[in-house]
């Protein structure tokens, strides 16, 4: 995939969460490969590449907002892909088969604005500026016809209050 990618990762690749994540000297973006949970198909994880792709295409119109779409990386013409003969550490519950998908992403994409780290909370404006920003672009997405299916479970999440430390509720910190 590196190869594939032309990338010359600076140090030892580092799971957040289960995406293996290898920052590109170069570009200053993040080589992202995703991989499939347990209860996941291959068919999810394409859905998810076929939604970044279409969010790129240009068909979709932002205005001045910024908004940083990752940009899907196939390996041998697919979307989803079989990490073969790579380790998975134990604790995490992943795919048997280690379906994965790929994309490069910018520098921030693991930034939250609700992250429960001190050390990684967002100050007073940035956090102002990503919540303000990601409610625009739902709004513009959402007159386009576009609604993130997340957005309701965000407040009612009834559906997973069973398998989330959080029993169905997002937590904020702020």
């Amino acid at each position: 995939l590196l190869e594939t990618y032309r990338v010359k990762a600076p140090g030892p690749c580092k799971f957040f969460g289960r995406s293996l994540v290898i920052p590109c000297r170069k570009t200053k973006r993040l080589l992202v490969v995703k991989l499939a949970r347990s209860t996941d198909t291959p068919e999810s994880l394409a859905k998810e590449v076929t939604w970044m792709d279409c969010l790129r295409s240009g068909r979709f119109h932002f205005g001045s907002s910024r908004f940083d779409i990752p940009e899907t990386v196939p390996v041998k013409n697919s979307s989803v892909f079989r990490l073969r003969k790579f380790s998975i550490p134990s604790e995490a519950e992943l795919h048997p088969k280690k379906y994965a998908v790929a994309f490069v992403a910018h520098p921030d994409y693991f930034t939250y604005p609700n992250e429960p780290e001190t050390a990684k909370k967002l100050a007073g404006e940035q956090f102002l500026e990503v919540i303000f920003r990601n409610a625009k672009l739902a709004g513009i997405l959402m007159s386009q016809g576009v609604a993130h299916e997340a957005l309701i479970p965000l407040f009612h999440n009834r559906v997973q209050r069973e398998r989330r430390r959080d029993n169905g509720l997002y937590e904020w910190f702020r």
